[in-house]
Protein backbone atom coordinates (compact mmCIF):
# COMPACT_ATOMS: atom_id res chain seq x y z
CA UNK A 1 0.00 0.00 0.00
CA UNK A 2 1.28 3.31 -1.36
CA UNK A 3 1.71 6.40 1.07
CA UNK A 4 -1.23 8.52 -0.84
CA UNK A 5 -3.59 5.31 -0.11
CA UNK A 6 -3.13 5.42 3.74
CA UNK A 7 -6.29 6.16 5.45
CA UNK A 8 -5.49 6.45 9.18
CA UNK A 9 -2.44 9.33 9.06
CA UNK A 10 -1.88 11.76 11.49
CA UNK A 11 -4.18 14.44 10.12
CA UNK A 12 -7.07 12.23 9.36
CA UNK A 13 -6.69 11.15 13.35
CA UNK A 14 -6.21 15.27 14.27
CA UNK A 15 -9.38 15.88 12.16
CA UNK A 16 -11.48 13.12 13.78
CA UNK A 17 -10.58 14.11 16.93
CA UNK A 18 -11.73 17.82 16.16
CA UNK A 19 -15.34 16.14 15.09
CA UNK A 20 -15.94 14.07 18.42
CA UNK A 21 -15.02 17.31 20.58
CA UNK A 22 -17.23 19.49 18.92
CA UNK A 23 -19.85 16.80 19.01
CA UNK A 24 -19.21 16.28 22.52
CA UNK A 25 -19.72 19.81 23.50
CA UNK A 26 -23.06 20.20 21.09
CA UNK A 27 -24.62 17.10 22.70
CA UNK A 28 -24.08 17.51 25.95
CA UNK A 29 -25.69 21.05 25.89
CA UNK A 30 -28.33 21.23 23.45
CA UNK A 31 -30.71 18.60 24.99
CA UNK A 32 -30.55 20.44 28.53
CA UNK A 33 -30.75 23.88 26.91
CA UNK A 34 -34.95 23.04 26.81
CA UNK A 35 -34.68 22.07 30.34
CA UNK A 36 -33.18 25.06 31.22
CA UNK A 37 -35.49 27.42 30.24
CA UNK A 38 -38.42 25.81 31.66
CA UNK A 39 -36.59 26.03 34.98
CA UNK A 40 -36.01 29.54 34.13
CA UNK A 41 -39.92 30.25 33.69
CA UNK A 42 -40.32 29.62 30.05
CA UNK A 43 -42.99 27.64 27.88
CA UNK A 44 -42.93 24.92 25.80
CA UNK A 45 -43.17 27.27 22.59
CA UNK A 46 -39.81 29.35 24.08
CA UNK A 47 -38.25 25.36 24.27
CA UNK A 48 -39.04 24.84 21.12
CA UNK A 49 -37.36 27.71 19.75
CA UNK A 50 -34.09 27.05 20.88
CA UNK A 51 -34.21 24.07 18.22
CA UNK A 52 -35.77 25.79 15.53
CA UNK A 53 -33.39 28.96 15.80
CA UNK A 54 -30.84 27.23 15.71
CA UNK A 55 -31.45 24.81 13.27
CA UNK A 56 -32.18 27.86 10.70
CA UNK A 57 -29.89 29.75 11.74
CA UNK A 58 -27.11 26.67 10.91
CA UNK A 59 -29.16 25.78 7.53
CA UNK A 60 -28.81 29.76 6.13
CA UNK A 61 -25.06 29.98 6.90
CA UNK A 62 -23.94 26.86 5.64
CA UNK A 63 -24.26 27.63 1.70
CA UNK A 64 -21.79 31.03 2.66
CA UNK A 65 -19.53 28.52 4.31
CA UNK A 66 -19.47 26.48 1.75
CA UNK A 67 -18.48 29.15 -0.91
CA UNK A 68 -15.75 30.27 1.20
CA UNK A 69 -13.90 26.94 1.71
CA UNK A 70 -13.99 26.80 -1.97
CA UNK A 71 -12.65 29.97 -2.62
CA UNK A 72 -10.21 30.79 0.51
CA UNK A 73 -8.39 28.95 3.09
CA UNK A 74 -10.22 26.11 4.78
CA UNK A 75 -8.10 25.84 7.75
CA UNK A 76 -8.72 29.37 8.77
CA UNK A 77 -12.21 29.47 7.58
CA UNK A 78 -12.19 26.21 10.27
CA UNK A 79 -10.40 28.23 13.27
CA UNK A 80 -12.47 31.11 12.84
CA UNK A 81 -16.16 28.58 12.64
CA UNK A 82 -14.97 26.96 15.84
CA UNK A 83 -13.89 30.37 17.49
CA UNK A 84 -17.47 31.36 17.05
CA UNK A 85 -19.07 28.22 18.25
CA UNK A 86 -16.47 28.27 21.49
CA UNK A 87 -17.07 31.45 22.29
CA UNK A 88 -21.38 31.18 22.10
CA UNK A 89 -21.26 28.13 23.65
CA UNK A 90 -19.42 29.91 26.69
CA UNK A 91 -21.97 32.94 25.96
CA UNK A 92 -24.76 30.95 27.90
CA UNK A 93 -22.88 31.24 31.06
CA UNK A 94 -24.74 33.44 33.14
CA UNK A 95 -28.06 34.03 31.02
CA UNK A 96 -30.80 34.27 33.16
CA UNK A 97 -33.13 35.75 30.91
CA UNK A 98 -35.16 33.59 28.32
CA UNK A 99 -34.52 36.07 25.15
CA UNK A 100 -30.82 36.30 25.96
CA UNK A 101 -31.09 32.10 25.64
CA UNK A 102 -32.83 32.29 22.47
CA UNK A 103 -30.35 35.72 20.87
CA UNK A 104 -27.47 33.64 21.77
CA UNK A 105 -29.08 30.27 20.24
CA UNK A 106 -28.74 32.22 17.25
CA UNK A 107 -25.26 32.63 17.12
CA UNK A 108 -24.56 29.32 18.75
CA UNK A 109 -26.63 27.96 15.08
CA UNK A 110 -24.03 29.97 12.70
CA UNK A 111 -20.97 29.05 14.50
CA UNK A 112 -22.40 24.99 14.51
CA UNK A 113 -23.50 25.20 10.99
CA UNK A 114 -19.71 26.68 9.87
CA UNK A 115 -17.91 24.36 11.80
CA UNK A 116 -19.54 21.18 10.71
CA UNK A 117 -19.12 22.13 7.21
CA UNK A 118 -15.81 23.06 7.56
CA UNK A 119 -14.51 19.79 9.30
CA UNK A 120 -16.41 17.94 7.13
CA UNK A 121 -14.85 19.35 4.07
CA UNK A 122 -11.63 19.28 5.68
CA UNK A 123 -11.70 15.60 6.12
CA UNK A 124 -12.70 14.90 2.70
CA UNK A 125 -9.35 16.85 1.16
CA UNK A 126 -7.30 14.24 3.37
CA UNK A 127 -9.07 11.07 2.78
CA UNK A 128 -7.23 9.07 0.14
CA UNK A 129 -9.90 8.93 -3.03
CA UNK A 130 -9.80 5.20 -3.26
CA UNK A 131 -10.99 4.93 0.49
CA UNK A 132 -13.40 7.97 0.74
CA UNK A 133 -16.42 5.21 1.42
CA UNK A 134 -14.65 3.70 4.50
CA UNK A 135 -12.91 7.65 5.71
CA UNK A 136 -16.51 8.69 6.01
CA UNK A 137 -17.53 5.78 7.68
CA UNK A 138 -14.87 6.02 10.66
CA UNK A 139 -15.10 9.52 10.63
CA UNK A 140 -18.89 9.36 11.30
CA UNK A 141 -18.07 7.16 14.85
CA UNK A 142 -16.75 10.26 15.68
CA UNK A 143 -20.27 11.91 15.96
CA UNK A 144 -21.61 8.76 16.66
CA UNK A 145 -19.89 7.73 19.61
CA UNK A 146 -20.40 11.48 21.30
CA UNK A 147 -24.35 11.25 20.43
CA UNK A 148 -24.46 7.95 22.73
CA UNK A 149 -22.26 9.96 25.81
CA UNK A 150 -22.66 13.48 25.56
CA UNK A 151 -26.72 13.49 26.69
CA UNK A 152 -26.27 11.32 29.28
CA UNK A 153 -23.23 13.26 30.49
CA UNK A 154 -24.93 16.64 29.58
CA UNK A 155 -28.34 15.20 31.47
CA UNK A 156 -26.13 14.54 34.52
CA UNK A 157 -24.18 17.84 34.89
CA UNK A 158 -27.13 19.72 34.87
CA UNK A 159 -28.89 17.53 37.07
CA UNK A 160 -26.19 17.43 39.71
CA UNK A 161 -24.03 20.66 39.44
CA UNK A 162 -26.58 23.07 37.77
CA UNK A 163 -26.62 24.63 34.35
CA UNK A 164 -23.44 26.85 34.27
CA UNK A 165 -20.78 24.11 35.22
CA UNK A 166 -22.19 22.63 32.15
CA UNK A 167 -21.65 24.97 29.72
CA UNK A 168 -17.92 25.42 30.75
CA UNK A 169 -17.80 21.95 30.25
CA UNK A 170 -18.58 22.22 26.62
CA UNK A 171 -17.32 25.26 25.85
CA UNK A 172 -14.04 23.76 26.82
CA UNK A 173 -14.25 20.44 24.60
CA UNK A 174 -15.46 22.75 22.08
CA UNK A 175 -12.30 25.00 22.46
CA UNK A 176 -9.26 22.44 22.57
CA UNK A 177 -11.02 22.13 18.69
CA UNK A 178 -8.51 24.78 17.95
CA UNK A 179 -4.91 23.40 18.73
CA UNK A 180 -5.53 19.81 17.08
CA UNK A 181 -7.01 22.43 13.69
CA UNK A 182 -3.70 24.41 13.69
CA UNK A 183 -1.59 21.47 14.43
CA UNK A 184 -3.44 19.34 11.04
CA UNK A 185 -1.71 20.00 7.86
CA UNK A 186 -4.91 21.02 5.23
CA UNK A 187 -4.00 20.99 1.18
CA UNK A 188 -3.14 23.87 -0.25
CA UNK A 189 -5.58 25.79 -2.75
CA UNK A 190 -3.58 24.52 -5.86
CA UNK A 191 -4.02 21.00 -4.52
CA UNK A 192 -7.70 21.21 -4.24
CA UNK A 193 -8.19 22.86 -8.00
CA UNK A 194 -5.76 20.01 -9.19
CA UNK A 195 -3.96 22.94 -10.66
CA UNK A 196 -6.78 24.35 -13.04
CA UNK A 197 -8.45 27.34 -12.95
CA UNK A 198 -11.42 27.43 -10.67
CA UNK A 199 -14.84 27.91 -12.39
CA UNK A 200 -17.05 31.17 -11.05
CA UNK A 201 -18.31 29.57 -7.43
CA UNK A 202 -22.14 29.47 -7.15
CA UNK A 203 -24.39 28.51 -3.63
CA UNK A 204 -25.83 25.38 -5.90
CA UNK A 205 -23.59 22.39 -6.83
CA UNK A 206 -25.66 20.46 -9.52
CA UNK A 207 -23.57 16.87 -8.37
CA UNK A 208 -24.58 17.50 -4.96
CA UNK A 209 -28.15 17.67 -5.55
CA UNK A 210 -29.19 14.22 -5.95
CA UNK A 211 -27.31 12.58 -2.59
CA UNK A 212 -28.84 16.04 -0.54
CA UNK A 213 -32.25 14.96 -2.00
CA UNK A 214 -32.27 11.67 -1.13
CA UNK A 215 -30.66 12.22 2.45
CA UNK A 216 -33.73 14.27 3.11
CA UNK A 217 -35.89 11.03 3.25
CA UNK A 218 -33.30 10.17 6.16
CA UNK A 219 -33.70 13.27 8.41
CA UNK A 220 -37.17 12.86 7.71
CA UNK A 221 -37.17 9.49 9.94
CA UNK A 222 -34.92 10.49 11.84
CA UNK A 223 -36.68 13.73 13.27
CA UNK A 224 -39.32 11.33 14.26
CA UNK A 225 -37.33 9.06 16.17
CA UNK A 226 -35.29 11.95 17.89
CA UNK A 227 -38.73 13.61 18.49
CA UNK A 228 -41.22 11.18 19.25
CA UNK A 229 -39.13 8.08 20.53
CA UNK A 230 -39.79 8.56 23.92
CA UNK A 231 -43.42 9.54 23.64
CA UNK A 232 -43.80 6.34 21.78
CA UNK A 233 -42.59 4.39 24.61
CA UNK A 234 -45.03 5.61 26.85
CA UNK A 235 -48.01 5.18 24.32
CA UNK A 236 -46.76 1.47 23.84
CA UNK A 237 -45.72 1.26 27.45
CA UNK A 238 -42.09 -0.35 27.04
CA UNK A 239 -40.02 0.57 30.30
CA UNK A 240 -36.36 1.35 29.52
CA UNK A 241 -37.20 3.14 26.60
CA UNK A 242 -33.24 4.69 26.72
CA UNK A 243 -32.34 1.61 25.50
CA UNK A 244 -33.25 2.17 21.49
CA UNK A 245 -30.69 5.08 21.37
CA UNK A 246 -28.28 2.60 23.02
CA UNK A 247 -28.63 -0.07 20.14
CA UNK A 248 -29.21 2.24 17.50
CA UNK A 249 -25.48 3.36 18.25
CA UNK A 250 -23.73 0.31 18.60
CA UNK A 251 -25.43 -0.92 14.88
CA UNK A 252 -24.33 1.97 13.77
CA UNK A 253 -21.10 1.78 14.86
CA UNK A 254 -20.86 -1.77 13.38
CA UNK A 255 -22.57 -0.77 9.64
CA UNK A 256 -20.28 2.35 8.90
CA UNK A 257 -17.08 0.99 8.23
CA UNK A 258 -18.30 -2.27 6.55
CA UNK A 259 -20.48 -0.11 4.48
CA UNK A 260 -17.55 2.36 3.49
CA UNK A 261 -15.41 -0.70 2.47
CA UNK A 262 -18.39 -2.18 0.12
CA UNK A 263 -18.71 1.32 -1.31
CA UNK A 264 -14.90 2.09 -2.11
CA UNK A 265 -15.46 -1.70 -3.57
CA UNK A 266 -18.23 -1.56 -5.59
CA UNK A 267 -20.05 1.84 -5.82
CA UNK A 268 -23.48 3.14 -3.99
CA UNK A 269 -25.98 1.24 -5.23
CA UNK A 270 -24.41 -2.32 -3.53
CA UNK A 271 -25.01 -0.44 -0.24
CA UNK A 272 -28.07 2.03 -0.80
CA UNK A 273 -30.59 -0.96 -1.80
CA UNK A 274 -29.97 -2.81 1.30
CA UNK A 275 -29.51 -0.23 3.45
CA UNK A 276 -33.02 1.39 2.74
CA UNK A 277 -34.48 -2.11 2.95
CA UNK A 278 -33.08 -2.18 6.82
CA UNK A 279 -34.51 1.48 7.47
CA UNK A 280 -38.05 0.23 6.14
CA UNK A 281 -37.78 -2.91 8.04
CA UNK A 282 -35.97 -1.29 11.18
CA UNK A 283 -39.98 1.88 11.19
CA UNK A 284 -41.82 -1.17 10.27
CA UNK A 285 -40.54 -3.77 13.11
CA UNK A 286 -41.09 -0.26 15.89
CA UNK A 287 -44.58 0.64 14.94
CA UNK A 288 -45.28 -2.63 15.68
CA UNK A 289 -42.98 -2.89 19.27
CA UNK A 290 -44.42 -3.92 22.34
CA UNK A 291 -41.38 -5.28 24.22
CA UNK A 292 -38.28 -4.31 25.02
CA UNK A 293 -36.69 -6.97 22.97
CA UNK A 294 -38.70 -5.97 20.09
CA UNK A 295 -37.71 -2.22 20.26
CA UNK A 296 -33.86 -2.77 20.52
CA UNK A 297 -34.56 -5.57 17.66
CA UNK A 298 -36.04 -2.17 15.58
CA UNK A 299 -33.48 0.14 16.88
CA UNK A 300 -30.71 -2.27 15.81
CA UNK A 301 -32.01 -2.63 12.00
CA UNK A 302 -32.29 0.99 11.51
CA UNK A 303 -29.50 1.64 12.68
CA UNK A 304 -27.97 -0.48 10.25
CA UNK A 305 -29.95 1.08 7.48
CA UNK A 306 -29.59 4.70 8.52
CA UNK A 307 -25.59 4.27 9.80
CA UNK A 308 -24.99 2.81 6.23
CA UNK A 309 -27.27 5.16 4.27
CA UNK A 310 -26.20 8.75 5.14
CA UNK A 311 -21.95 7.46 5.29
CA UNK A 312 -22.62 6.54 1.84
CA UNK A 313 -24.51 9.12 0.63
CA UNK A 314 -22.53 11.69 2.05
CA UNK A 315 -19.58 10.39 0.46
CA UNK A 316 -21.21 9.71 -3.06
CA UNK A 317 -21.66 13.65 -2.62
CA UNK A 318 -18.02 13.89 -1.96
CA UNK A 319 -17.16 11.66 -4.84
CA UNK A 320 -19.07 13.19 -7.25
CA UNK A 321 -17.94 16.88 -7.33
CA UNK A 322 -14.31 18.13 -8.05
CA UNK A 323 -12.06 18.88 -4.63
CA UNK A 324 -12.53 22.36 -5.62
CA UNK A 325 -16.23 22.49 -4.72
CA UNK A 326 -16.42 20.05 -1.97
CA UNK A 327 -17.29 22.91 0.52
CA UNK A 328 -20.35 23.81 -1.73
CA UNK A 329 -21.22 20.33 -1.86
CA UNK A 330 -21.07 19.22 1.88
CA UNK A 331 -22.67 22.55 3.11
CA UNK A 332 -25.76 21.38 1.30
CA UNK A 333 -25.42 18.02 2.12
CA UNK A 334 -25.50 18.76 5.84
CA UNK A 335 -28.26 20.96 5.97
CA UNK A 336 -30.18 18.06 3.94
CA UNK A 337 -30.01 16.97 7.57
CA UNK A 338 -31.19 19.52 9.45
CA UNK A 339 -33.88 19.93 6.40
CA UNK A 340 -35.08 16.36 6.78
CA UNK A 341 -35.42 16.64 10.65
CA UNK A 342 -37.11 20.08 10.55
CA UNK A 343 -39.44 18.41 7.94
CA UNK A 344 -39.61 15.13 10.00
CA UNK A 345 -40.65 16.75 13.48
CA UNK A 346 -43.74 19.13 11.94
CA UNK A 347 -45.20 16.37 9.43
CA UNK A 348 -44.64 13.52 11.60
CA UNK A 349 -46.03 15.24 14.46
CA UNK A 350 -48.64 16.11 12.58
CA UNK A 351 -49.48 12.62 11.93
CA UNK A 352 -48.84 11.29 15.34
CA UNK A 353 -51.51 14.18 16.60
CA UNK A 354 -54.52 12.90 13.97
CA UNK A 355 -53.65 8.95 14.88
CA UNK A 356 -51.10 7.10 16.52
CA UNK A 357 -47.12 7.19 17.29
CA UNK A 358 -46.95 3.51 15.57
CA UNK A 359 -48.89 4.60 12.65
CA UNK A 360 -46.83 7.47 12.61
CA UNK A 361 -43.65 5.03 12.28
CA UNK A 362 -45.22 2.84 9.61
CA UNK A 363 -46.01 6.30 7.45
CA UNK A 364 -42.18 7.19 7.85
CA UNK A 365 -40.85 3.64 6.32
CA UNK A 366 -42.60 5.17 3.26
CA UNK A 367 -39.58 7.72 2.79
CA UNK A 368 -36.97 5.35 2.79
CA UNK A 369 -39.45 3.81 -0.36
CA UNK A 370 -39.26 7.15 -2.10
CA UNK A 371 -35.32 7.00 -1.80
CA UNK A 372 -35.19 3.19 -3.45
CA UNK A 373 -37.45 4.59 -6.05
CA UNK A 374 -35.62 8.01 -6.85
CA UNK A 375 -32.29 6.39 -7.02
CA UNK A 376 -33.70 2.83 -9.06
CA UNK A 377 -34.88 6.02 -11.25
CA UNK A 378 -31.16 7.45 -11.35
CA UNK A 379 -29.52 4.17 -11.93
CA UNK A 380 -32.14 3.65 -14.84
CA UNK A 381 -31.33 6.93 -16.56
CA UNK A 382 -27.77 6.14 -16.42
CA UNK A 383 -27.63 2.80 -17.55
CA UNK A 384 -26.53 1.74 -14.38
CA UNK A 385 -29.42 -0.85 -13.18
CA UNK A 386 -27.23 -3.97 -13.18
CA UNK A 387 -25.07 -2.08 -10.36
CA UNK A 388 -21.19 -3.39 -12.27
CA UNK A 389 -18.42 -3.11 -9.85
CA UNK A 390 -17.17 0.77 -9.95
CA UNK A 391 -13.79 1.64 -9.16
CA UNK A 392 -12.83 4.90 -6.87
CA UNK A 393 -11.71 7.03 -9.44
CA UNK A 394 -14.55 6.56 -11.63
CA UNK A 395 -17.22 6.93 -8.89
CA UNK A 396 -17.49 10.59 -9.32
CA UNK A 397 -18.37 9.69 -13.05
CA UNK A 398 -22.11 7.86 -11.74
CA UNK A 399 -23.74 11.59 -11.53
Amino acid sequence: MTLQQRLWTRDFLLITTCNLLIFLGFQALTPTLPVYIKQLGGNDFSAGLTISLFTLSAVLIRPLIGKWLDTKSRKAIALISVGILALSTAGFYGLGAVWLILLMRVLHGLGWGAATTSYTTIVSDIIPKNRIGEGMGYFGLSQTLAMAVAPIAGAWLLTEHGFQPLVLTAAVFTAMVLPFTLMTATPSKKMKDGGATAPKTTWFEKRAALPSFLNLFCGITYGGIASFILLFGKEAGIAGIEWFFISNAAAVVLSRPMAGKIFDQKGPAWVLFPSALLMISGLLSLSYATTLFSLNLAAFLYGLGYGSTLSTLLAWTVARVEPRRRGTATGMFISSIDLGIGIGGMLLGYIAAHSSYSAMYRFSSAFPVLLLFLFSYHLWKEKRITCPKVETKDIHHIS
